[in-house]
């Protein structure tokens, strides 16, 4: 083992006489010298503040002067290396448009990484407009582009018609603040759907107290297989319109009188002090009142 001051002077001269971008990692370092990691640790941090070497977590430890130099350049990550693999793979025609990516299991365990980061690929190539997303899947292509649904209910229909051709499509969904837009389009795109009331979909005692949601999923679905639901009047597109204004003019009306009665009562609460401005609102108040 050589003494601390023999291997600085043997380090520096390694480090200056070196013809690569690169230096191996301070484990290797290390076993090479037969020294401590904390005395590599230690030169190396010398060494980076006198300018001589560039430290990065992703970088490694390089040399300043061969910052430029391709070997310098940070390694990629296994989730960026995947980006540009499957990238690549849609450029040059592999995954033609309108083709489904590998699932995220089936990517993971042949590029070996985890399936987490075939999922945010996925999604950032999502982003670019590189692929769009149906559900789970992830097809090549932008959506609402080369015959490929924009929107996720008409992406079921086409996976539901690919898979089942001829076939007879029920569907059911409760109301609530969805609206009656879904039940629409799923009618245009030939879905027997109904609209029911969340009251009328009978549950289990066990299914009041547990409710997660794949079995809030299940009861309308079991339910409209036995044809036991009844569904809910669904107003044209001009009723629905007139029945929201009929509702905001409704909710505007409260609030006016609740303001109109709250108002007149702060000119008598004890300690206020109300000016002239104030005055004249409150006596407009109360005249439109009258």
């Amino acid at each position: 083992m050589l003494a601390k001051p023999d291997f600085v002077k043997r380090f520096r001269e390694f480090v200056l006489s070196g013809d690569s971008a690169r230096l191996p990692t301070i484990y290797e370092l290390a076993r090479k010298f037969d020294v401590p990691r904390p005395w590599i640790q230690t030169i190396v941090r010398q060494l980076r503040d006198e300018g001589v070497l560039k430290v990065s977590r992703r970088g490694g430890i390089t040399l300043k002067r061969f910052e430029n130099h391709p070997a310098a350049q940070p390694l990629l990550s296994r989730e960026d290396a995947l980006y540009r693999l499957v990238r690549s793979r849609i450029e040059s025609g592999a995954y033609r448009l309108g083709q489904p990516l590998p699932k995220t299991g089936l990517i993971a365990k042949s590029e070996r990484v985890c399936t987490a980061n075939v999922g945010h690929v996925y999604r950032r190539l999502v982003t670019e407009r590189l692929v769009s997303r149906v559900g789970r899947t992830f097809i090549v292509g932008p959506g609402g582009l080369h015959g490929y649904p924009q929107s996720s209910h008409q992406g079921k229909c086409v996976l539901m018609t690919s898979h089942y051709p001829g076939g007879r499509y029920v569907s059911v969904y409760e109301a609530g603040f969805c609206g009656f837009w879904i039940h629409r389009e799923l009618t245009k795109l030939a879905f027997e759907n109904i609209i029911v009331n969340p009251s009328d979909v009978p549950s289990t005692n066990k299914e009041r107290d547990r409710k997660p949601d794949l079995i809030d999923n299940g009861k309308p679905s079991r339910e409209r297989a036995h044809n036991s639901l009844t569904g809910i009047f669904v107003p044209d597109v001009h009723e629905e319109a007139l029945r929201c204004l009929t509702r905001l003019y409704k909710q505007n009306t409260r609030r006016t009188t609740q303001t109109n009665t709250f108002a007149p009562h702060l000119s008598k609460a004890p300690g206020s002090q109300f000016g002239t401005t104030k005055r004249c609102c409150l006596h407009s108040i109360n005249s439109q009142r009258g």
